[in-house]
């Protein structure tokens, strides 16, 4: 009996470890949209594009945080923020940086700055190299732009892993809780034009790490030198990206049209009908 009740908590305690590493457990880069659905596959059968990402939908700017996780072994160089979409649309992005503000409690007291771009970027690059090709990225009839975020490796803010369930679907403004780690977070107000009503804009992070190694004398590390995994673009970089289950999207759900002018034939009818209110006004009137 003794036996069976250390086995038990053996393997009960093998257990919460395990689950206690995955829960600790951060992607290098990821992708939040402020008060935004997390959409699962499970809901999604149909529409492959939404699947495990963060979607936002409306006409107006949404606040999007890209996170670093910045804490371990290296910083990452030349974060790269992607947007991919059809071939037959011409979306255009503005950023305007700014910080958290301490929403969900994660304060970040470093204002980004602004990205540089955008540049046309190759969906062969992209699937061979620092993109595994997923839905939509990779289709045939899709295009992509990117711009450079610059570098991260600030150790300012709190982070944690900020993947969604759909339990959390319904929530207007979820958060996960800080677990205690730190890197950086650069958060823009981002503003997409020039789209129909009901186009997606797809959304993934990439980046390059860099690698920190101590200096060592007789065992003890007296120093740290930093060295690039590569210093040009190819398909073998040590690239880092945000898991699938951590991207994002955005679709336009509505434009601001002009108040419509009548035609003249309208007008002429609309003319002719006050008319004949008129007359029988007056009939009435003598009546």
């Amino acid at each position: 009996m003794k036996i069976n009740r250390f086995s038990a908590f053996m393997g009960a305690s093998a257990l919460a470890l395990t689950m206690a590493g995955n829960a600790m457990a951060i992607p290098s880069l990821q992708l939040f949209i402020e008060q935004s659905d997390y959409e699962d596959a499970a809901e999604n059968t149909s529409s492959p594009e939404d699947a495990d990402t963060w979607a936002k939908l409306g006409t107006g700017s949404f606040k999007l945080w890209v996170i670093g996780d910045t804490s371990d072994t290296y910083r990452i160089r030349d974060v790269m923020f992607v947007a991919s979409f059809n071939d037959d649309l011409t979306p255009s992005l503005a950023f305007t940086s700014t910080t958290t503000g301490g929403a969900g409690g994660f304060t970040d007291p470093s204002t980004p700055v602004g990205p540089t771009g955008p540049s046309p970027v190759s969906i062969a690059f992209l699937t061979s190299g620092p993109l595994t090709p997923h839905s939509p990225l990779g289709a045939p009839d899709r295009l992509a732009v990117e711009w450079n975020l610059g570098m991260f490796e600030l150790t300012d803010s709190p982070i944690a892993d900020f993947f969604g369930s759909a339990s959390i679907e319904a929530a207007d403004n979820w958060f996960p809780a800080p677990t205690g780690q730190t890197g950086q977070i650069n958060v823009y107000d981002v503003l997409v034009s020039g789209l129909p009503v009901g186009a997606q804009v797809h959304f993934d992070v990439y980046g390059v790490e860099q690698t920190r190694e101590c200096i060592k004398e007789r065992g003890v590390c007296t120093g740290e030198y930093t060295s690039w995994t590569d210093v040009t673009r190819g398909p073998n970089l040590g690239y880092v990206n945000a898991p699938f289950s951590h991207d994002a999207r955005w679709e336009e759900i509505g434009l601001t049209s002009p108040p419509s002018v009548p035609e003249p034939a309208s007008l002429t009818l609309l003319g002719a009908g006050l008319m004949g209110l008129g007359y029988i006004g007056r009939r009435r009137n003598k009546a």
